[in-house]
C-alpha cells in the first residue's frame, strides 16, 4: 500500500515477499498519487505488476483515499471494474472469505480537496447496507476465514474519515465475527491484537515500505511482514476459530 506513484519501489517490495511463489497480490490503495489521466495507473504501478507477475497473476486492488483525487479518478471503475460495479466487493479465495470495502476519502466533504463537491459520509454510510448483506451470506458465513480489507483502518487516527469508517462499517465487522482487518494510509506500520482498540479483530496496518507474505490453510493464516532489506521483523499466526 501507498506507494504514492513509486514503481521501481514497488518492484522491490514484491520480489521481497515473494512475488514469485504467491497465487495473488493485494495492494491496499494509494497505489497513485493523483489519477490525474489515463497513463496515471500505468505508470504508477500497472505497468511494473505485469513486468513482475500480472500477466499470469491476479491483483486484487482496493482503493484508497488518492485514488478519488485527479481529474481522472472518475474512471476508475472503467480499468478497475468490480462484481459489485462500485469500488467495493466481496469473493472467496480458497479457504479466505475477503470483504474489500470502499473508506472513500480522510478528509470532510468540505475540504479544499473538493471544495463541497464529494459526499464521502453518505457514500459511507449508504455502502453499511451491502456489508450487512455481505457478512450475513452463506459464503461468508461458512468460510474458515474472514478478512476485511480497506485503505483507510478506523483506529490510530483522529481524521474525519477514519472516525467515519469506525461509525458506520466497525459495528457490523464486530458482530461479524471477522478474524483479521488489513490496512494502509498511515504510512507506519502497526499490528493491533484484537480487543487493544475497540475492534473486536486483530488489525494489521501497513506501512509503505513493507510487504505482508500470507499463507493462507484451512486451519491458520500466516502471516510474515518483511521490510525492504527482506528482514521478517514480525511474525504472526491466526488459527481458525472452532
Amino acid at each position: 500500500s501507498d506507494m504514492h506513484q513509486q514503481p521501481d519501489k514497488l518492484g522491490r517490495l514484491l520480489n521481497q515477499a515473494g512475488v514469485g511463489s504467491a497465487d495473488m497480490i493485494f495492494y491496499v490503495g494509494d497505489m497513485m498519487n493523483y489519477y490525474d489521466n489515463e497513463e496515471t495507473p500505468f505508470r504508477s504501478f500497472i505497468d511494473k505488476s505485469v513486468e513482475l507477475f500480472a500477466s499470469e497473476k491476479p491483483f486484487v486492488l482496493v482503493r484508497g483515499n488518492h485514488e478519488t483525487r485527479g481529474l481522472f479518478s472518475d474512471h476508475y471503475l472503467d480499468y478497475f471494474p468490480t462484481p459489485t460495479g462500485e469500488p467495493y466487493y466481496a469473493f472467496r479465495q480458497g479457504p479466505v472469505f475477503f470483504v474489500v470495502m470502499d473508506g472513500g476519502e480522510d478528509k470532510p466533504d468540505s475540504d479544499i480537496e473538493y471544495y463541497g463537491l464529494s459526499d464521502f459520509d453518505r457514500y459511507r454510510a449508504d455502502q453499511v447496507a451491502w456489508l450487512k448483506e455481505t457478512v450475513a451470506s452463506e459464503a461468508f458465513r461458512t468460510a474458515p476465514f474472514k478478512v476485511a480489507i480497506i485503505h483507510v483502518p478506523p483506529v490510530n487516527s483522529t481524521w474525519h474519515g477514519p472516525l467515519d469508517v469506525k461509525k458506520h462499517f466497525l459495528p457490523v465487522l464486530n458482530d461479524a465475527g471477522i478474524d483479521l482487518m488489513l490496512c494502509g494510509h498511515l504510512h507506519s506500520y502497526h499490528y493491533l491484537p484484537a480487543g487493544q482498540t475497540e475492534c473486536d479483530f486483530p488489525v494489521l496496518i501497513n506501512s509503505n515500505d513493507r510487504a505482508v507474505e500470507v499463507e493462507a490453510t484451512a486451519d491458520a493464516l500466516n502471516l510474515k511482514v518483511k521490510d525492504t532489506k527482506k528482514q521478517v521483523v514480525q511474525e504472526l499466526t491466526l488459527k481458525a476459530k472452532q
